[in-house]
């Protein structure tokens, strides 16, 4: 018998499994990043939370915010090329209203078939993982102020729906249902990994 485990973009993976000629597939859940990493990250988000609001976060609030930054940057080391050092915990766009350092990468747009176009797209950096997560605090529960309620609940649903009005991300799918489907999947296959380390407890 063998076994392949393929660690896959939303922290899941496919385990193949070949048994007696004939195979079966079944979908495991892998981890995108170490139990180091999610400790620094509880420890500076929190901090960050508690900086720029100015109280401790709740539990949801907290395990939330890692959410977003686990999916879209593996808490700032998912980057490449200009992207490495640059703390940007979010993916966050460096928009005409910022005067910060900036570094060249790509997005993409998704379009009515399901399909996505690329584009150029200045993103924001920092010069501390502390001021990225810190910001990250800011667009997200100060700014969107409706996506910290959503993100008190602990529903993924609503924190997707959320963000989406707030404009947060484009998504992934042909409608705006898919694409804050997606979303949602993305966010609970990152919740399963912040509660499987519990990192955010201590």
């Amino acid at each position: 018998m063998r076994a392949l485990v393929v660690a896959g973009i939303a922290a899941t993976g496919l385990l193949a499994l070949a048994l007696r000629g004939r195979r079966k597939t079944v979908t495991v859940k892998v981890p995108r990043t170490t139990l180091a990493a999610h400790q620094q990250a509880s420890m500076l988000a929190r901090e960050a939370f508690e900086a720029v609001i100015h109280q401790a976060p709740t539990s949801n609030e907290l395990r939330m915010l890692l959410a977003v930054a686990l999916h879209e940057t593996t808490f700032g080391a998912g980057w490449k090329d200009e992207g490495i050092g640059s703390n940007n915990m979010g993916a966050l766009h460096a928009n005409k209203s910022w005067t910060g350092d900036t570094w060249g990468g790509f997005d993409t747009s998704p379009t009515s078939t399901g399909g996505a176009i690329s584009y150029a797209q200045a993103f924001r950096k920092y010069p501390t993982a502390l001021d990225g997560w810190e910001d990250l605090v800011r667009v997200l529960y100060i700014q969107m102020g409706a996506v910290r309620r959503a993100a008190a609940t602990g529903d993924p649903r609503q924190m997707a729906k959320a963000m989406r009005a707030a404009g947060f991300y484009e998504g992934k799918g042909a409608t705006q249902a898919e694409r804050i489907a997606n979303y949602e999947q993305a966010l609970v296959n990152a919740l399963w990994e912040i509660d499987h380390f519990g990192a955010w407890k201590v």
